[in-house]
Protein backbone atom coordinates (compact mmCIF):
# COMPACT_ATOMS: atom_id res chain seq x y z
CA UNK A 1 0.00 0.00 0.00
CA UNK A 2 1.27 3.55 -0.70
CA UNK A 3 2.44 5.49 2.33
CA UNK A 4 0.38 8.40 3.69
CA UNK A 5 3.23 10.75 2.75
CA UNK A 6 3.13 9.52 -0.86
CA UNK A 7 -0.66 9.93 -0.89
CA UNK A 8 -0.35 13.49 0.44
CA UNK A 9 2.17 14.40 -2.23
CA UNK A 10 -0.05 13.01 -4.94
CA UNK A 11 -3.02 14.97 -3.53
CA UNK A 12 -1.00 18.18 -3.44
CA UNK A 13 0.17 17.66 -7.01
CA UNK A 14 -3.32 16.95 -8.29
CA UNK A 15 -4.83 19.92 -6.50
CA UNK A 16 -2.05 22.19 -7.80
CA UNK A 17 -2.64 21.03 -11.37
CA UNK A 18 -6.37 21.59 -10.91
CA UNK A 19 -5.77 25.15 -9.70
CA UNK A 20 -3.43 25.82 -12.62
CA UNK A 21 -5.99 24.50 -15.11
CA UNK A 22 -8.68 26.64 -13.49
CA UNK A 23 -6.54 29.73 -14.11
CA UNK A 24 -5.88 28.69 -17.69
CA UNK A 25 -9.55 28.02 -18.38
CA UNK A 26 -10.55 31.40 -16.94
CA UNK A 27 -7.82 33.11 -18.99
CA UNK A 28 -9.02 31.48 -22.21
CA UNK A 29 -12.26 33.46 -21.88
CA UNK A 30 -10.44 36.75 -22.56
CA UNK A 31 -10.48 38.19 -26.10
CA UNK A 32 -8.46 36.08 -28.53
CA UNK A 33 -8.99 34.46 -31.92
CA UNK A 34 -10.28 31.37 -30.05
CA UNK A 35 -13.53 33.08 -29.02
CA UNK A 36 -13.99 31.13 -25.77
CA UNK A 37 -15.74 33.86 -23.76
CA UNK A 38 -18.19 31.33 -22.28
CA UNK A 39 -15.30 29.70 -20.38
CA UNK A 40 -15.47 32.57 -17.87
CA UNK A 41 -18.77 31.19 -16.55
CA UNK A 42 -17.15 27.94 -15.42
CA UNK A 43 -13.43 28.57 -15.22
CA UNK A 44 -13.50 29.41 -11.50
CA UNK A 45 -15.34 26.23 -10.49
CA UNK A 46 -12.19 24.09 -9.92
CA UNK A 47 -10.44 26.68 -7.76
CA UNK A 48 -13.64 27.34 -5.76
CA UNK A 49 -13.87 23.60 -5.14
CA UNK A 50 -10.19 23.13 -4.26
CA UNK A 51 -9.43 26.07 -1.93
CA UNK A 52 -11.63 25.02 1.03
CA UNK A 53 -9.79 21.67 1.10
CA UNK A 54 -6.40 23.37 1.52
CA UNK A 55 -4.80 21.73 4.58
CA UNK A 56 -2.60 24.64 5.58
CA UNK A 57 -1.74 28.23 4.74
CA UNK A 58 1.17 26.95 2.63
CA UNK A 59 -1.15 24.66 0.67
CA UNK A 60 -3.59 27.55 0.17
CA UNK A 61 -0.76 29.76 -1.09
CA UNK A 62 0.34 27.09 -3.57
CA UNK A 63 -3.20 26.69 -4.94
CA UNK A 64 -3.81 30.45 -5.21
CA UNK A 65 -0.45 31.07 -6.83
CA UNK A 66 -0.94 28.23 -9.34
CA UNK A 67 -4.32 29.69 -10.27
CA UNK A 68 -2.89 33.21 -10.68
CA UNK A 69 0.09 31.90 -12.64
CA UNK A 70 -2.16 30.10 -15.11
CA UNK A 71 -4.62 33.00 -15.31
CA UNK A 72 -2.04 35.75 -15.88
CA UNK A 73 0.05 33.63 -18.22
CA UNK A 74 -2.89 32.71 -20.43
CA UNK A 75 -4.09 36.31 -20.76
CA UNK A 76 -0.85 38.32 -20.58
CA UNK A 77 1.97 36.03 -21.77
CA UNK A 78 2.66 38.50 -24.59
CA UNK A 79 3.80 41.34 -22.29
CA UNK A 80 7.47 40.38 -22.76
CA UNK A 81 7.00 41.08 -26.49
CA UNK A 82 9.02 38.00 -27.57
CA UNK A 83 10.17 39.76 -30.75
CA UNK A 84 13.70 39.64 -32.14
CA UNK A 85 14.25 43.33 -31.38
CA UNK A 86 12.69 43.27 -27.92
CA UNK A 87 14.58 45.24 -25.32
CA UNK A 88 16.10 42.95 -22.64
CA UNK A 89 14.38 44.99 -19.93
CA UNK A 90 11.00 44.48 -21.60
CA UNK A 91 11.60 40.73 -21.73
CA UNK A 92 12.68 40.62 -18.10
CA UNK A 93 9.85 42.90 -16.93
CA UNK A 94 7.27 40.69 -18.63
CA UNK A 95 8.69 37.58 -16.97
CA UNK A 96 8.83 39.24 -13.55
CA UNK A 97 5.25 40.43 -14.00
CA UNK A 98 4.23 36.85 -14.78
CA UNK A 99 5.96 35.67 -11.60
CA UNK A 100 4.80 38.54 -9.38
CA UNK A 101 1.26 39.25 -10.48
CA UNK A 102 -0.15 35.88 -9.29
CA UNK A 103 0.62 36.97 -5.73
CA UNK A 104 -2.30 39.42 -5.90
CA UNK A 105 -4.75 36.55 -6.45
CA UNK A 106 -3.72 35.02 -3.16
CA UNK A 107 -5.67 37.81 -1.40
CA UNK A 108 -9.27 36.97 -2.47
CA UNK A 109 -8.66 33.23 -2.32
CA UNK A 110 -7.18 33.53 1.18
CA UNK A 111 -10.31 35.43 2.30
CA UNK A 112 -12.46 32.71 0.73
CA UNK A 113 -10.47 30.00 2.54
CA UNK A 114 -10.64 31.79 5.89
CA UNK A 115 -14.44 32.15 5.72
CA UNK A 116 -14.81 28.50 4.68
CA UNK A 117 -12.77 27.37 7.69
CA UNK A 118 -14.51 29.60 10.25
CA UNK A 119 -18.09 29.36 8.97
CA UNK A 120 -18.78 26.88 6.19
CA UNK A 121 -17.86 26.15 2.59
CA UNK A 122 -21.30 27.28 1.51
CA UNK A 123 -20.98 30.60 3.35
CA UNK A 124 -17.64 31.15 1.64
CA UNK A 125 -19.12 30.45 -1.77
CA UNK A 126 -21.99 32.87 -1.21
CA UNK A 127 -19.51 35.57 -0.15
CA UNK A 128 -17.14 34.99 -3.08
CA UNK A 129 -18.86 37.33 -5.62
CA UNK A 130 -18.55 40.14 -3.05
CA UNK A 131 -14.92 39.28 -2.23
CA UNK A 132 -13.88 39.07 -5.87
CA UNK A 133 -15.65 42.24 -6.98
CA UNK A 134 -14.07 44.23 -4.14
CA UNK A 135 -10.65 42.71 -4.88
CA UNK A 136 -10.77 43.66 -8.56
CA UNK A 137 -11.69 47.23 -7.72
CA UNK A 138 -8.92 47.55 -5.13
CA UNK A 139 -6.51 46.04 -7.65
CA UNK A 140 -7.29 48.95 -10.02
CA UNK A 141 -6.15 51.62 -7.55
CA UNK A 142 -2.72 53.15 -6.99
CA UNK A 143 0.45 53.00 -9.07
CA UNK A 144 0.47 49.18 -8.90
CA UNK A 145 -3.12 49.00 -10.13
CA UNK A 146 -3.61 46.66 -13.07
CA UNK A 147 -7.27 45.90 -13.89
CA UNK A 148 -6.52 44.29 -17.27
CA UNK A 149 -7.52 40.87 -15.88
CA UNK A 150 -10.86 42.09 -14.51
CA UNK A 151 -13.24 39.22 -15.26
CA UNK A 152 -15.83 41.49 -16.85
CA UNK A 153 -13.32 42.36 -19.57
CA UNK A 154 -13.50 38.74 -20.74
CA UNK A 155 -16.91 39.52 -22.26
CA UNK A 156 -15.80 42.68 -24.07
CA UNK A 157 -16.49 41.21 -27.52
CA UNK A 158 -19.91 39.77 -26.63
CA UNK A 159 -22.00 42.56 -28.11
CA UNK A 160 -25.21 41.89 -26.15
CA UNK A 161 -24.22 40.45 -22.76
CA UNK A 162 -21.61 43.12 -21.94
CA UNK A 163 -24.17 45.92 -22.33
CA UNK A 164 -24.98 45.27 -18.67
CA UNK A 165 -21.78 47.21 -17.87
CA UNK A 166 -23.68 50.49 -18.21
CA UNK A 167 -25.49 49.69 -14.92
CA UNK A 168 -22.59 49.07 -12.52
CA UNK A 169 -19.56 49.12 -14.79
CA UNK A 170 -17.27 46.23 -15.55
CA UNK A 171 -17.47 45.44 -11.81
CA UNK A 172 -21.11 44.42 -12.22
CA UNK A 173 -20.16 42.11 -15.06
CA UNK A 174 -17.46 40.52 -12.88
CA UNK A 175 -19.92 40.07 -10.02
CA UNK A 176 -22.33 38.20 -12.29
CA UNK A 177 -19.55 36.01 -13.71
CA UNK A 178 -18.38 34.91 -10.25
CA UNK A 179 -21.99 34.36 -9.16
CA UNK A 180 -22.52 32.18 -12.25
CA UNK A 181 -19.51 30.06 -11.26
CA UNK A 182 -20.93 29.65 -7.75
CA UNK A 183 -24.34 28.68 -9.17
CA UNK A 184 -22.73 26.14 -11.50
CA UNK A 185 -20.73 24.60 -8.66
CA UNK A 186 -23.75 24.46 -6.34
CA UNK A 187 -25.76 22.69 -9.07
CA UNK A 188 -22.99 20.29 -10.15
CA UNK A 189 -21.91 19.15 -6.70
CA UNK A 190 -25.06 17.18 -5.79
CA UNK A 191 -25.27 15.88 -9.35
CA UNK A 192 -21.71 14.60 -9.12
CA UNK A 193 -22.54 12.83 -5.85
CA UNK A 194 -25.66 11.26 -7.39
CA UNK A 195 -23.80 10.07 -10.48
CA UNK A 196 -21.92 7.58 -8.31
CA UNK A 197 -25.19 5.85 -7.46
CA UNK A 198 -27.75 5.52 -10.27
CA UNK A 199 -29.62 7.31 -13.01
CA UNK A 200 -32.70 7.42 -10.78
CA UNK A 201 -30.75 9.36 -8.16
CA UNK A 202 -29.50 11.79 -10.80
CA UNK A 203 -33.06 12.48 -11.99
CA UNK A 204 -34.21 12.92 -8.42
CA UNK A 205 -31.46 15.45 -7.74
CA UNK A 206 -32.31 17.33 -10.93
CA UNK A 207 -35.89 17.66 -9.74
CA UNK A 208 -34.86 18.94 -6.33
CA UNK A 209 -35.75 22.55 -5.59
CA UNK A 210 -32.18 23.45 -4.60
CA UNK A 211 -30.55 22.27 -7.82
CA UNK A 212 -33.33 23.75 -9.96
CA UNK A 213 -32.93 27.10 -8.21
CA UNK A 214 -29.20 27.22 -8.91
CA UNK A 215 -29.66 26.14 -12.52
CA UNK A 216 -32.33 28.81 -13.01
CA UNK A 217 -30.00 31.43 -11.50
CA UNK A 218 -27.22 30.35 -13.86
CA UNK A 219 -29.60 30.53 -16.81
CA UNK A 220 -30.79 33.98 -15.73
CA UNK A 221 -27.20 35.28 -15.52
CA UNK A 222 -26.51 34.01 -19.02
CA UNK A 223 -29.74 35.14 -20.68
CA UNK A 224 -31.17 38.20 -18.91
CA UNK A 225 -28.17 40.45 -19.72
CA UNK A 226 -28.53 39.31 -23.35
CA UNK A 227 -32.12 40.52 -23.42
CA UNK A 228 -31.24 43.75 -21.65
CA UNK A 229 -28.37 44.33 -24.08
CA UNK A 230 -30.56 43.95 -27.16
CA UNK A 231 -33.18 46.31 -25.80
CA UNK A 232 -30.58 48.88 -24.71
CA UNK A 233 -28.74 48.83 -28.02
CA UNK A 234 -32.01 49.20 -29.93
CA UNK A 235 -32.91 52.16 -27.73
CA UNK A 236 -29.54 53.86 -28.24
CA UNK A 237 -29.62 53.32 -32.00
CA UNK A 238 -32.87 55.29 -32.16
CA UNK A 239 -31.46 58.33 -30.35
CA UNK A 240 -30.71 61.23 -32.73
CA UNK A 241 -27.10 62.35 -32.95
CA UNK A 242 -26.41 65.52 -31.02
CA UNK A 243 -23.70 66.48 -33.51
CA UNK A 244 -21.08 64.87 -35.72
CA UNK A 245 -17.30 65.03 -35.44
CA UNK A 246 -15.43 64.46 -38.69
CA UNK A 247 -12.08 62.87 -37.92
CA UNK A 248 -9.16 61.13 -39.62
CA UNK A 249 -7.27 58.49 -37.64
CA UNK A 250 -3.72 57.77 -38.84
CA UNK A 251 -2.19 54.32 -38.36
CA UNK A 252 1.47 54.55 -39.50
CA UNK A 253 2.53 50.99 -38.53
CA UNK A 254 6.07 52.10 -37.66
CA UNK A 255 8.57 49.75 -36.06
CA UNK A 256 8.46 50.79 -32.37
CA UNK A 257 12.20 50.34 -31.89
CA UNK A 258 13.13 52.17 -35.11
CA UNK A 259 10.88 54.98 -33.92
CA UNK A 260 13.42 55.90 -31.25
CA UNK A 261 16.67 54.65 -32.77
CA UNK A 262 16.63 54.90 -36.57
CA UNK A 263 13.91 57.30 -37.75
CA UNK A 264 14.24 61.02 -37.17
CA UNK A 265 11.28 62.88 -35.63
CA UNK A 266 10.82 64.88 -38.83
CA UNK A 267 10.67 61.71 -40.94
CA UNK A 268 7.95 60.29 -38.72
CA UNK A 269 5.93 63.51 -38.76
CA UNK A 270 6.09 63.87 -42.55
CA UNK A 271 5.15 60.23 -43.09
CA UNK A 272 2.04 60.63 -40.95
CA UNK A 273 1.17 63.87 -42.70
CA UNK A 274 1.27 62.06 -46.05
CA UNK A 275 -1.01 59.32 -44.73
CA UNK A 276 -3.48 61.90 -43.44
CA UNK A 277 -3.33 63.89 -46.69
CA UNK A 278 -4.26 60.77 -48.68
CA UNK A 279 -7.68 60.93 -47.00
CA UNK A 280 -8.03 64.68 -46.34
CA UNK A 281 -8.03 65.41 -50.07
CA UNK A 282 -11.51 63.88 -50.33
CA UNK A 283 -12.69 64.07 -46.71
CA UNK A 284 -12.57 67.50 -45.04
CA UNK A 285 -11.97 66.65 -41.39
CA UNK A 286 -12.23 68.73 -38.24
CA UNK A 287 -9.79 66.59 -36.27
CA UNK A 288 -6.73 64.52 -37.20
CA UNK A 289 -5.60 61.93 -34.64
CA UNK A 290 -2.10 60.43 -34.38
CA UNK A 291 -1.08 57.65 -32.03
CA UNK A 292 0.87 57.62 -28.74
CA UNK A 293 4.27 59.42 -29.01
CA UNK A 294 3.64 59.89 -32.74
CA UNK A 295 5.60 63.14 -32.28
CA UNK A 296 8.71 61.93 -30.39
CA UNK A 297 9.85 65.47 -29.51
CA UNK A 298 8.49 68.20 -27.25
CA UNK A 299 6.69 70.76 -29.42
CA UNK A 300 6.34 72.98 -26.35
CA UNK A 301 10.10 73.74 -26.34
CA UNK A 302 11.53 76.69 -28.30
CA UNK A 303 14.09 74.35 -29.91
CA UNK A 304 11.29 72.72 -31.90
CA UNK A 305 9.40 75.90 -32.73
CA UNK A 306 10.07 75.54 -36.47
CA UNK A 307 8.51 72.06 -36.56
CA UNK A 308 5.53 73.29 -34.54
CA UNK A 309 5.03 76.24 -36.91
CA UNK A 310 5.25 73.91 -39.91
CA UNK A 311 2.52 71.68 -38.47
CA UNK A 312 0.33 74.71 -37.74
CA UNK A 313 0.67 75.88 -41.34
CA UNK A 314 -0.25 72.40 -42.58
CA UNK A 315 -3.31 72.39 -40.32
CA UNK A 316 -4.31 75.82 -41.62
CA UNK A 317 -4.37 74.51 -45.18
CA UNK A 318 -6.48 71.54 -44.04
CA UNK A 319 -8.72 73.62 -41.74
CA UNK A 320 -8.36 70.99 -39.05
CA UNK A 321 -6.84 70.40 -35.60
CA UNK A 322 -4.33 67.70 -34.69
CA UNK A 323 -4.48 65.56 -31.57
CA UNK A 324 -1.26 63.61 -31.28
CA UNK A 325 0.81 61.73 -28.78
CA UNK A 326 4.00 63.60 -27.89
CA UNK A 327 7.12 63.11 -25.79
CA UNK A 328 7.01 66.27 -23.71
CA UNK A 329 9.80 67.82 -21.63
CA UNK A 330 9.34 70.32 -18.82
CA UNK A 331 12.52 72.32 -18.08
CA UNK A 332 13.86 73.66 -14.79
CA UNK A 333 17.04 75.47 -13.73
CA UNK A 334 19.35 72.80 -12.36
CA UNK A 335 19.46 74.37 -8.89
CA UNK A 336 15.65 74.39 -8.62
CA UNK A 337 14.86 71.07 -10.31
CA UNK A 338 12.59 68.42 -8.69
CA UNK A 339 14.28 65.43 -7.08
CA UNK A 340 13.85 63.01 -10.00
CA UNK A 341 14.65 65.54 -12.75
CA UNK A 342 17.50 64.76 -15.13
CA UNK A 343 20.14 66.97 -16.62
CA UNK A 344 19.38 68.20 -20.14
CA UNK A 345 21.99 66.58 -22.47
CA UNK A 346 22.60 69.70 -24.55
CA UNK A 347 22.42 72.20 -21.66
CA UNK A 348 23.77 71.09 -18.23
CA UNK A 349 22.42 74.26 -16.62
CA UNK A 350 18.89 72.88 -17.07
CA UNK A 351 17.10 69.75 -15.91
CA UNK A 352 13.91 68.17 -17.19
CA UNK A 353 10.94 65.97 -16.38
CA UNK A 354 9.51 63.88 -19.22
CA UNK A 355 5.82 63.29 -19.82
CA UNK A 356 3.99 60.90 -22.10
CA UNK A 357 1.58 63.52 -23.41
CA UNK A 358 -1.12 64.25 -25.94
CA UNK A 359 -1.13 67.67 -27.58
CA UNK A 360 -4.08 69.37 -29.25
CA UNK A 361 -2.61 71.62 -31.95
CA UNK A 362 -4.66 74.03 -34.06
CA UNK A 363 -3.67 76.51 -36.81
CA UNK A 364 -3.56 79.14 -34.06
CA UNK A 365 -1.30 77.19 -31.69
CA UNK A 366 -1.41 74.75 -28.79
CA UNK A 367 -5.00 74.38 -27.57
CA UNK A 368 -4.26 71.96 -24.75
CA UNK A 369 -2.02 69.18 -23.44
CA UNK A 370 -2.92 66.03 -21.53
CA UNK A 371 -0.11 64.43 -19.57
CA UNK A 372 -0.55 60.73 -18.97
CA UNK A 373 -1.54 60.16 -15.35
CA UNK A 374 -1.89 56.37 -15.08
CA UNK A 375 1.56 55.21 -16.18
CA UNK A 376 2.32 51.57 -16.99
CA UNK A 377 3.98 50.10 -13.88
CA UNK A 378 7.72 49.45 -14.41
CA UNK A 379 7.53 49.89 -18.22
CA UNK A 380 7.01 53.67 -18.02
CA UNK A 381 7.77 54.40 -14.40
CA UNK A 382 8.97 52.60 -11.31
CA UNK A 383 5.92 52.64 -8.99
CA UNK A 384 6.21 55.20 -6.19
CA UNK A 385 9.59 56.26 -7.56
CA UNK A 386 9.74 59.26 -5.19
CA UNK A 387 10.14 56.85 -2.28
CA UNK A 388 13.13 55.13 -3.90
CA UNK A 389 14.89 58.14 -5.43
CA UNK A 390 17.94 57.26 -7.55
CA UNK A 391 17.41 53.52 -6.95
CA UNK A 392 14.40 53.60 -9.26
CA UNK A 393 16.72 54.39 -12.19
CA UNK A 394 18.40 50.99 -11.92
CA UNK A 395 15.36 49.36 -13.49
CA UNK A 396 14.51 51.44 -16.55
CA UNK A 397 13.76 50.57 -20.13
CA UNK A 398 16.48 51.45 -22.65
CA UNK A 399 14.03 52.40 -25.41
CA UNK A 400 12.82 55.98 -25.80
CA UNK A 401 12.69 58.22 -22.76
CA UNK A 402 11.47 55.47 -20.39
CA UNK A 403 11.32 57.34 -17.06
CA UNK A 404 8.08 59.27 -17.47
CA UNK A 405 6.54 61.54 -14.86
CA UNK A 406 2.81 61.19 -14.10
CA UNK A 407 0.58 64.08 -15.02
CA UNK A 408 -1.24 65.92 -12.25
CA UNK A 409 -4.48 67.14 -13.85
CA UNK A 410 -7.27 65.41 -15.73
CA UNK A 411 -9.58 67.63 -17.75
CA UNK A 412 -11.06 67.30 -21.26
CA UNK A 413 -9.29 69.04 -24.14
CA UNK A 414 -11.50 71.60 -25.85
CA UNK A 415 -11.79 71.41 -29.64
CA UNK A 416 -13.30 74.71 -30.83
CA UNK A 417 -15.46 74.28 -33.95
CA UNK A 418 -17.39 77.00 -35.81
CA UNK A 419 -20.74 75.76 -34.48
CA UNK A 420 -19.73 74.43 -31.06
CA UNK A 421 -16.92 73.27 -28.77
CA UNK A 422 -16.33 69.54 -28.46
CA UNK A 423 -14.95 68.27 -25.15
CA UNK A 424 -12.54 65.38 -25.72
CA UNK A 425 -11.51 63.03 -22.91
CA UNK A 426 -8.02 61.78 -23.84
CA UNK A 427 -6.63 58.47 -22.59
CA UNK A 428 -3.09 57.40 -23.43
CA UNK A 429 -2.54 53.65 -23.76
CA UNK A 430 -3.07 51.93 -20.39
CA UNK A 431 -5.27 54.74 -19.07
CA UNK A 432 -8.11 53.19 -21.08
CA UNK A 433 -8.19 50.05 -18.90
CA UNK A 434 -9.20 52.01 -15.76
CA UNK A 435 -13.00 52.43 -15.56
CA UNK A 436 -12.85 55.38 -13.18
CA UNK A 437 -10.47 57.27 -15.47
CA UNK A 438 -12.84 57.61 -18.43
CA UNK A 439 -15.83 57.90 -16.10
CA UNK A 440 -14.20 61.04 -14.66
CA UNK A 441 -14.19 62.57 -18.15
CA UNK A 442 -17.85 61.64 -18.63
CA UNK A 443 -18.74 63.41 -15.37
CA UNK A 444 -16.78 66.44 -16.63
CA UNK A 445 -19.01 66.61 -19.69
CA UNK A 446 -16.80 64.99 -22.34
CA UNK A 447 -18.67 64.42 -25.60
CA UNK A 448 -16.28 61.71 -26.82
CA UNK A 449 -13.10 59.91 -25.82
CA UNK A 450 -9.86 59.69 -27.79
CA UNK A 451 -7.66 56.71 -26.94
CA UNK A 452 -4.17 56.76 -28.41
CA UNK A 453 -1.78 53.85 -28.05
CA UNK A 454 1.30 52.15 -29.42
CA UNK A 455 0.64 48.42 -29.21
CA UNK A 456 3.27 47.62 -31.85
CA UNK A 457 5.54 46.31 -29.08
CA UNK A 458 3.17 43.31 -28.96
CA UNK A 459 2.41 42.79 -32.66
CA UNK A 460 0.93 39.46 -33.78
CA UNK A 461 -0.15 38.53 -30.23
CA UNK A 462 -3.60 38.83 -28.57
CA UNK A 463 -2.39 41.95 -26.72
CA UNK A 464 -3.62 44.60 -29.21
CA UNK A 465 -6.98 42.80 -29.57
CA UNK A 466 -7.46 42.70 -25.80
CA UNK A 467 -6.54 46.37 -25.44
CA UNK A 468 -8.99 47.34 -28.18
CA UNK A 469 -11.74 45.16 -26.67
CA UNK A 470 -11.32 46.81 -23.26
CA UNK A 471 -11.96 50.20 -24.91
CA UNK A 472 -15.32 48.84 -26.04
CA UNK A 473 -16.26 48.25 -22.40
CA UNK A 474 -15.33 51.86 -21.55
CA UNK A 475 -17.66 53.10 -24.32
CA UNK A 476 -20.52 50.97 -22.97
CA UNK A 477 -19.95 51.96 -19.33
CA UNK A 478 -20.21 55.68 -20.05
CA UNK A 479 -22.22 55.59 -23.31
CA UNK A 480 -19.66 57.78 -25.02
CA UNK A 481 -18.19 57.24 -28.52
CA UNK A 482 -14.47 56.55 -28.80
CA UNK A 483 -11.86 57.38 -31.43
CA UNK A 484 -9.06 54.84 -30.95
CA UNK A 485 -5.77 55.39 -32.78
CA UNK A 486 -2.91 52.88 -32.46
CA UNK A 487 0.45 52.70 -34.21
CA UNK A 488 -0.07 49.24 -35.72
CA UNK A 489 -3.72 48.81 -34.76
CA UNK A 490 -6.35 48.25 -33.76
CA UNK A 491 -7.43 51.68 -35.00
CA UNK A 492 -11.22 52.15 -34.91
CA UNK A 493 -14.17 54.37 -34.14
CA UNK A 494 -16.57 52.94 -31.55
CA UNK A 495 -20.17 53.91 -30.88
CA UNK A 496 -21.62 54.29 -27.36
CA UNK A 497 -22.99 50.75 -27.74
CA UNK A 498 -19.46 49.41 -28.19
CA UNK A 499 -20.29 48.64 -31.81
CA UNK A 500 -17.71 49.39 -34.49
CA UNK A 501 -18.43 52.36 -36.72
CA UNK A 502 -15.24 51.92 -38.77
CA UNK A 503 -11.98 50.03 -38.34
CA UNK A 504 -8.61 49.63 -40.07
CA UNK A 505 -6.92 46.27 -40.60
CA UNK A 506 -3.92 45.72 -38.34
CA UNK A 507 -0.31 46.02 -39.52
CA UNK A 508 -1.11 48.36 -42.40
CA UNK A 509 -0.04 51.97 -42.96
CA UNK A 510 -3.30 53.79 -43.61
CA UNK A 511 -5.69 56.52 -42.53
CA UNK A 512 -9.32 56.10 -41.54
CA UNK A 513 -12.01 58.73 -42.19
CA UNK A 514 -14.97 58.68 -39.81
CA UNK A 515 -18.00 60.85 -39.14
CA UNK A 516 -18.48 60.16 -35.43
CA UNK A 517 -21.98 60.85 -34.07
CA UNK A 518 -21.92 62.61 -30.71
CA UNK A 519 -24.81 61.42 -28.56
CA UNK A 520 -26.30 62.88 -25.40
CA UNK A 521 -26.99 59.41 -23.97
CA UNK A 522 -25.76 58.67 -20.48
CA UNK A 523 -25.55 55.62 -18.26
CA UNK A 524 -26.38 54.64 -14.70
CA UNK A 525 -22.73 53.78 -14.04
CA UNK A 526 -21.30 56.88 -15.69
CA UNK A 527 -23.52 59.51 -14.12
CA UNK A 528 -24.95 58.09 -10.90
CA UNK A 529 -23.76 54.72 -9.54
CA UNK A 530 -20.05 54.86 -10.29
CA UNK A 531 -18.01 52.43 -8.18
CA UNK A 532 -20.71 51.98 -5.55
CA UNK A 533 -21.03 48.25 -6.28
CA UNK A 534 -17.41 47.26 -5.56
CA UNK A 535 -17.36 49.58 -2.56
CA UNK A 536 -20.52 47.93 -1.23
CA UNK A 537 -19.05 44.52 -1.97
CA UNK A 538 -15.96 45.53 -0.02
CA UNK A 539 -18.12 46.42 2.96
CA UNK A 540 -19.92 43.07 2.80
CA UNK A 541 -16.65 41.15 2.40
CA UNK A 542 -14.97 43.02 5.23
CA UNK A 543 -17.94 42.47 7.55
CA UNK A 544 -17.92 38.75 6.77
CA UNK A 545 -14.18 38.50 7.39
CA UNK A 546 -14.49 40.36 10.68
CA UNK A 547 -17.28 38.02 11.77
CA UNK A 548 -15.11 35.04 10.83
CA UNK A 549 -12.20 36.51 12.80
CA UNK A 550 -14.37 37.09 15.87
CA UNK A 551 -15.63 33.54 15.65
CA UNK A 552 -12.07 32.26 15.38
CA UNK A 553 -11.09 34.25 18.47
CA UNK A 554 -13.99 32.83 20.46
CA UNK A 555 -13.09 29.30 19.42
CA UNK A 556 -9.50 29.75 20.55
CA UNK A 557 -8.94 28.34 24.10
Amino acid sequence: MPSSEHTDRRHLLRSGIGALLSGILTGLAFPSPLGLEVAAFGGLVPILLLVPSARSAAHLFALAYAFGFGFHGTVNWWVSSWQAEADPYLLLAGILLWLGHPLFFVVPLAAYWFIARRFSVRAARYSMPFIWCAFEWLHSLGELGYPWLTLGHSQALTTWWIQVADIAGVWGASFLIVLANVALLEALEPLAAASARSLRHILAVLRSARVLAWLLLLLAILLLPQGYGRLRVQQLRQLPAQDTLRAVLVQPDLNPWAKWERLSPLEQIRFQQRLADSVLERFPAQLIVWNETAIPISLTLPEYGAIREGLMQWLATRRAALLSGMAELELFPTHAAPRLARSLPWDPTQAYLAYNSAILLTPEGIAGVHRKIRLTPFAERFPYAELFGELSRLVEWNVGISAWTPGAQQTPLLLALPQDTVRLGVAICLESIYPDFLRTYARQGAHAFVVISNDAWFDHTPGPLQHYAIARVRAIETRRPILRCANSGITAALLPTGEVLAKLPQYRSAALAVALPLSSAGSLYGTLVGDALPMGCGAVALTTLLAAWVRARRQTP
